[in-house]
C-alpha cells in the first residue's frame, strides 16, 4: 500500500491511491490462498465441493454481520447530527476530540479481546460445556482487572489532557470525557459477551440489540437536545451506549444459563467498588460548584485521592497475579 501510494500518486494524483488499494487487497487475496493450500496439504482445489450447509451458515452469519455494520455507521453521524444543531460547532469539536480519545483508549482493551474470537469457535466445537462457561467467566475477569484501573486513571487526567490539548479545562470537553469514559466502561465489560456472540454464531442477539441502539439514540438524542441542548445529545448517546451494553452482556449471559454472581470473585468485586468510588467521586466534585475550592485545588485533591488508590488497585490478588504472569513472560 505503501509503496504502491509512492509511485502511483504522482502520475494518478488520488486515484493512485485507490489504484494501491486495489493492488493490496489482490495481494491479501492470493496471499491467503497461496497459504490456505500451504497450512493443509490436503487442501487442495480438486478436493473441493460445494455445501449448501456451509452456504447457508456462512450467509446467515454474513448477511446478520453486514445488518449490525449498518446500523453501527448509523451511531456518530446522527449523534454529530444532533450536536450540530442542538449544541454548534464548537461543542461538536470538543466532543469529537474527546470521542476520538475515547475510542482509542476503548481500542486498546477491545482489540486484546477481539483475538479470543476463532478461540471460541474451536472452544464450542471441540470442548465441555463446562469448559465454556470457565473459558468466558476468565475472559469477564480479566477484562474487568484492567478496565476499571485505568478508566479511573483516564478520568482522573481529564483536567490535564484538556489543559494539554485546549489550553484550559474546557467545560465541553470535559464533560463529553466523562460520559464518553463511563459509557465505555459498561461497552469494554460487554466484550466477551459480544465476542462470543460473533464466536459462537448467536449474531441475532446483536441485530437486535444494535438496531435498538440506532433507533434509541434517534429518538433519546433528539428528545433530550429539546430539553437540555448540546449536552442532552451527549447524555444520550453514552446512554444508549451503555443500555446496548448491558442488554448484550445480560442476555447472553442468560443464553448460556450463568448470572454474575458466578462469573465475579471478591477480588473483582473490591476492584469494581473501590474503581466506582473514586470515579463517581472524582466527577462530583468537579461537577459540584464550590466557591473556596477552584479548578486546581480540585484537580489537586483527587490527584491525593488517586495516590490512595493506586496502592490499593497494586495489592488486590488479581492484579498481583497478573503483574506476576507478565513479569515471568
Amino acid at each position: 500500500m505503501y509503496i504502491g501510494t509512492i509511485f502511483l500518486t504522482p502520475v494518478f494524483a488520488l486515484r493512485g491511491v485507490a489504484i494501491a488499494q486495489l493492488i493490496q487487497s489482490l495481494f491479501i487475496l492470493f496471499a491467503a490462498f497461496i497459504f490456505i493450500l500451504k497450512v493443509d496439504p490436503f487442501n487442495r482445489i480438486k478436493y473441493w465441493k460445494w455445501s449448501n450447509q456451509s452456504f447457508k451458515e456462512l450467509f446467515n452469519y454474513g448477511y446478520k454481520f453486514q445488518v449490525v455494520s449498518i446500523c453501527q455507521l448509523l451511531y456518530e453521524p446522527t449523534t454529530k447530527l444532533l450536536l450540530s444543531k442542538f449544541g454548534g460547532l464548537a461543542l461538536l469539536g470538543n466532543y469529537e476530540m474527546a470521542s476520538r480519545l475515547v475510542n482509542q483508549f476503548r481500542a486498546l482493551l477491545v482489540s486484546a479481546n477481539q483475538v479470543v474470537i476463532p478461540v471460541i469457535a474451536e472452544t464450542v466445537k471441540t470442548k465441555t460445556k463446562e469448559y465454556q462457561l470457565d473459558f468466558y467467566a476468565n475472559m469477564n475477569r480479566l477484562v474487568l482487572l484492567f478496565t476499571f484501573p485505568l478508566s479511573a486513571l483516564l478520568i482522573a487526567l481529564v483536567p490535564i489532557i484538556s489543559i494539554f490539548w485546549i489550553g484550559e479545562i474546557n467545560l465541553d470537553f470535559t464533560f463529553s470525557m466523562y460520559v464518553l469514559t463511563i459509557s465505555a466502561i459498561f461497552n469494554i465489560m460487554c466484550g466477551p459477551a459480544y465476542f462470543s456472540c460473533m464466536g459462537e454464531g448467536r449474531l441475532s442477539i446483536l441485530v437486535y440489540v444494535h438496531a435498538l441502539m440506532a433507533v434509541l439514540n434517534l429518538v433519546l438524542g433528539y428528545l433530550l437536545g429539546l430539553w437540555f441542548g448540546g449536552y442532552g445529545i451527549i447524555i444520550a448517546w453514552g446512554s444508549t451506549l451503555t443500555i446496548g451494553s448491558i442488554l448484550i452482556s445480560v442476555i447472553y449471559t442468560k443464553k448460556i444459563g450463568l448470572s454474575f454472581k458466578q462469573i465475579f470473585t471478591m477480588n473483582e468485586k473490591w476492584i469494581l467498588i473501590l474503581s466506582t468510588f473514586y470515579i463517581l467521586g472524582f466527577i462530583c466534585l468537579f461537577s459540584i460548584n464550590i466557591p473556596e475550592l477552584n479548578i486546581y485545588i480540585k484537580s489537586l485533591i483527587c490527584y491525593v485521592m488517586l495516590l490512595f488508590y493506586i496502592p490499593i488497585i497494586l495489592k488486590n490478588s488479581g492484579i498481583m497475579s497478573l503483574l506476576l504472569k507478565v513479569k515471568r513472560r
